[in-house]
């Protein structure tokens, strides 16, 4: 990058209003008037924004805002078409209540889960440039979003050996933080974020919980991802433990090896909730029901995703963990991986010598 470009960018990042955060060490500003939104969540949007630390130098870094979002009447009205005045009110403390317990609790939880290159980094809490009345987390930026929309609509644009990579990335963060005491509850292809260099970030820490023994039981009214929950979590008296990010682990992989997603209106194996119910209530929930299901035409996805259901049916391997799984996946089995390894051996062969060079040696 020439000195012209440096200066234009860094003039960019300055640009738009600046917020000192509440741990002020931390000032966040818009690159765009307004504010670029660049995804939402349950709880949230999410901005595009630059931040610097205040140790005096004037150095500014991409940043991603998630805002928390409040519910007012007209959005209780629209959605849930309530006209007495003192249901819609009642509903929106409601709503609000929980969307801001999300947001403390990822808080919490991000500031726990630190110094791991998988799990996106967390910068601190401070207000929003937008709009001051409104709380503001702080992560680092990934360019290339989501991953949900990233593989959508062209799931060939990662070769093998990026889609390995992005797993034994994801393998690594969600090791660490089970290592932490953190179950994530909410592990899915929309909550793994790709950076500049297509590294994969774990986020999206609304649902987890600190778990000292990594189970926790299901508290009524709590949101779950039911089409990556696996089907004896509904047996287990809808237990959270290992398994369960496991098992969705293994629609992850699913997700990246196919055309199809379980949360989207692109077909899948369940795609509504009462289908999903019906998959779950049907009297063939074993193992090769759901390996059939979750197919795909690469043996070693396919064998990742048996690794990943197999504790939910075979009480000899309940205790398999992310580790375990890292290690199966780092070892190379199929894909152009072993093609260039076996390219390099040729490489490496010594040419062998014409009679008439040894000769001339001798």
């Amino acid at each position: 990058m020439n000195l012209t470009k440096i200066i234009r960018e860094r003039l960019k990042l300055m640009s738009g209003g600046a917020q000192q955060s509440s741990n002020n060490n931390l000032i966040v500003r818009c690159e765009k008037n307004p504010c670029e939104e660049i995804g939402k969540g349950n709880f949230g949007e999410v901005y595009k924004g630059a931040y610097k630390e205040n140790d005096g130098a004037d150095c500014y870094k991409h940043v991603g805002l998630k805002v928390l979002k409040l519910a007012n009447e007209d959005y209780v009205k629209k959605n849930f078409e309530l006209t007495n005045t003192d249901k819609i009110n009642k509903k929106v403390k409601k709503l609000n209540n929980k969307s801001t317990k999300e947001f403390d609790n990822e808080k919490k939880i991000s500031l726990h889960l630190t110094g791991n290159t998988n799990v996106v980094k967390f910068y601190g809490e401070t207000k929003f440039p937008g709009d001051i009345n409104r709380r503001c987390l702080v992560f680092e930026y990934c360019k290339h979003g989501d991953l949900k929309k990233y593989l959508d609509p062209d799931p060939e644009i990662l070769n093998y050996d990026q889609k390995i990579k992005i797993l034994k990335q994801i393998c690594e963060g969600m090791a660490f933080i089970h290592g932490q005491k953190v179950l994530h509850r909410d592990l899915a292809a929309r909550n793994i974020f790709l950076d500049k260099d297509k590294n994969a970030k774990v986020a999206d820490f609304g649902l987890a919980v600190k778990a000292d023994k990594l189970t926790y039981l299901y508290k009524r009214g709590t949101i779950i991802p039911i089409r990556y929950m696996s089907p004896k979590f509904f047996e287990n008296n809808k237990t959270f433990n290992i398994q369960t990010d496991l098992w969705a682990f293994g629609i992850i992989v699913w997700e990246i090896f196919t055309d199809k997603r379980v949360d989207g209106k692109i077909p899948a194996p369940y795609n509504v909730n009462r289908g999903v119910q019906k998959i779950l209530e049907n009297p063939k929930n074993d193992l090769v029901f759901f390996t059939n299901d979750f197919e795909t035409n690469n043996k070693t996805a396919n064998a990742i995703i048996r690794q990943c259901f197999e504790p939910a049916f075979d009480d000899g391997v309940k205790d398999r963990t992310f580790k375990d799984l890292l290690t199966f996946i780092t070892v190379p089995t199929t894909g152009g991986s072993r093609k260039k390894k076996r390219t390099l051996k040729k490489e490496r062969r010594p040419k062998k010598q014409s009679k008439k060079t040894r000769k001339a040696r001798k």
